[in-house]
């Protein structure tokens, strides 16, 4: 396996696995800590980690195909975008509530990933 998809691959997991321990924590260990609004979001923060994460395993199988760039930044962004997306409502459910004017960031950064690999794969050649 080539080492950028070795290291998307593991990346993702660990996010999957966090992402998984998140929304077990947000769902029981927060729930009489976090308001209803503070829960939705917390929720939103774990299906975006792990839509992405998921997004990352594709990402990872498609460069060890097809070698491009593109894709190897498509892995980077989304990786990004995770950590400040997530990251970010995170912090502000529990401690930080300035900090989520950085999610913008992060979405924008999941979205140039897509786009990254839409024109990878838009490019790749066939056999």
């Amino acid at each position: 396996m080539r080492t950028t998809s070795r290291l998307l691959m593991i990346a993702a997991c660990l996010l999957l696995l966090t992402g998984v321990m998140l929304g077990a924590l947000g769902a029981h260990a927060l729930d009489t800590i976090l308001t209803e609004q503070k829960k939705n979001s917390w929720q939103l923060a774990v299906q975006y980690q792990l839509v992405h994460g998921i997004g990352m395993i594709l990402i990872a199988l498609l460069y060890q195909s097809f070698v491009m760039p593109l894709m190897r930044w498509s892995g980077t962004f989304m990786f990004i975008g995770i950590l400040i997306f997530s990251g970010t409502i995170y912090l502000s459910a529990l401690m930080w509530p300035d900090i989520s004017k950085l999610a913008p960031y992060g979405g924008s950064s999941l979205m140039l990933a897509w786009l990254l690999l839409a024109i990878s794969v838009f490019k790749v050649r066939r056999r």
